[in-house]
């Protein structure tokens, strides 16, 4: 089987801290992102549940365009913290940032790997802080 059409790499815009390699046990999947959103934004929206170690912002391939835009979704990988394990920051960050709105779109958070669901969460779930529960409450 032969392929007419050239192969498309797939380009994505990324910030990595200390060169974290990827992890998708770490890492929560964010939808419906406006074109407005990037990396920094994530970064600071995604620190506020856990520490960050690493966004993937897949970006389209259209070299016809002069805009680079990116495809509507991201990857945000967590490092282990002082008080929480990142598999804790992914749990929060999924009941914390799910559903919210970020300019004006309802973004969705998600496990990014296959085996959601496979392990009982509520062991995983981190401590409510003061404060916490309010937020929750989304």
């Amino acid at each position: 089987m032969t392929m007419n059409a050239p192969m498309r790499r797939m380009r994505s815009s990324e910030i990595v801290m200390d060169g974290a390699p990827k992890d998708s046990d770490r890492t929560v999947f964010v939808g419906n992102l406006s074109q407005d959103v990037d990396e920094v934004i994530l970064y600071e929206l995604f620190t506020q549940v856990g520490p960050v170690e690493r966004i993937t912002l897949p970006l389209h391939d259209d070299p016809g365009s002069d805009r680079v835009s990116h495809k509507g979704y991201a990857f945000v990988q967590f490092a282990d913290g002082k008080v929480n394990s990142a598999r804790h920051s992914v749990v929060y960050a999924m009941k914390v940032m799910n559903d919210i709105y970020l300019y004006g779109q309802r973004i969705r958070v998600s496990r990014s790997n296959s085996r959601a669901g496979t392990q009982d969460e509520s062991l995983l779930e981190p401590p409510l802080l003061p404060g916490d529960a309010a937020m929750v409450e989304i």
